[in-house]
């Protein structure tokens, strides 16, 4: 490194100027190249379950649902915000002090402004494309609270490796959101319209 002085950078020769890594910043780099690799795992692994044929289902997405499903809003939307390892740097710079994910956003974006929660009961098949699936989410989970949420950091291993395990669960990562279904065979399905992969669930519970 050259002329990176403080938590980045320390003296390695005051003649030329040269500067070694720290381990702060070693710790960041790890953290970016682990979620960074966590991304990528799933967006590999999403091309393994096929979504083509799945017939989208309306899922009757009521103002209600929105008005009761805001904490969650305000959670998957400053999620929504951060940057890979975002999260992970601040547990690992402030060990023991996490305690809601307002303190990270905040941290790496002391300007930050909060996002307002669009209106979703639209009725019809147009909502995937009408919404972010930021937006439609935290309704889906006031529909569906079977389906858990992990986030980009948490303890979530979509591999077939335990076929007995019949947890359901959304995924979000980066400004993506994944579901993960249950058994053997690939797991991670992913479409940029949420109201698919909720179609893909429903269908998917119904043939069982």
């Amino acid at each position: 490194l050259n002329n990176v002085p403080g938590e980045l950078g320390e003296a390695l020769d005051s003649d030329t100027k040269l500067y070694r890594m720290t381990r702060p910043c070693l710790r960041r780099f790890l953290n970016s190249f682990c979620m960074l690799y966590r991304h990528l795992y799933l967006a590999e692994r999403a091309g393994g379950v096929d979504l083509g044929d799945v017939q989208r289902v309306d899922p009757n997405i009521q103002k209600f649902h929105a008005t009761a499903g805001s904490d969650d809003y305000s959670l998957i939307s400053t999620h929504w915000d951060l940057f890979p390892s975002a999260k992970l740097d601040y547990i690992h710079e402030f060990p023991g002090m996490y305690n809601a994910i307002s303190q990270v956003i905040f941290y790496h974006n002391p300007g930050y402004q909060r996002r307002m929660q669009e209106r979703t009961d639209v009725q019809g098949l147009s909502l995937g494309e009408a919404y972010e699936a930021v937006h439609i989410l935290p309704c889906l989970m006031q529909l569906y609270p079977e389906i858990g949420l992990e986030y980009e950091e948490g303890d979530w291993n979509p591999t077939p490796r335990n076929p007995r395990d019949e947890k359901w669960y959304w995924v979000l990562a980066g400004r993506r959101i994944y579901l993960v279904r249950p058994g053997p065979g690939p797991r991670v399905c992913y479409h940029p319209n949420i109201i698919t992969l909720l179609s893909f669930y429903l269908q998917t519970k119904q043939a069982a």
